[in-house]
């Protein structure tokens, strides 16, 4: 379970340079698609440290279940999929990611030290 997550994540790192390229280049159409695709990624690594499914229509209703979640995770989720051909979409779902590693590691220890 926990390695689909990391995968996820590794992916983004590899390839957040190049969404932060089309930007720069004012690409902003062609990066909005590498925008929503990690978005979608990053709610799924989100859903799977807190083990839960991936049901996007129950989203907002979720944020109270999360243990593991980043600060104000729903409102920066929000504004990502309303802008997602914004360049500040771009720096908070990098943040996001950056942010939901250090979690994640967390929450593998956690788990680990309950078995």
């Amino acid at each position: 379970m926990f390695n689909e997550g990391k995968s996820l994540i590794e992916e983004w790192k590899s390839n957040r340079e190049e969404v932060s390229k089309l930007f720069n280049e004012r690409r902003n159409q062609e990066a909005k698609a590498y925008v929503e695709k990690y978005l979608s990624q990053f709610i799924n690594v989100l859903l799977i440290v807190n083990s839960q499914q991936h049901n996007e229509n129950r989203l907002a209703e979720l944020d109270s279940d999360f243990k593991y979640a980043p600060a104000n995770v729903m409102e920066r989720i929000h504004f990502i999929k309303e802008h997602p051909q914004q360049y500040h979409s771009y720096i908070q779902l990098n943040e996001l990611f950056k942010e939901i590693e250090k979690i994640y590691a967390k929450a593998i220890i956690i788990e680990a030290n309950k078995h």
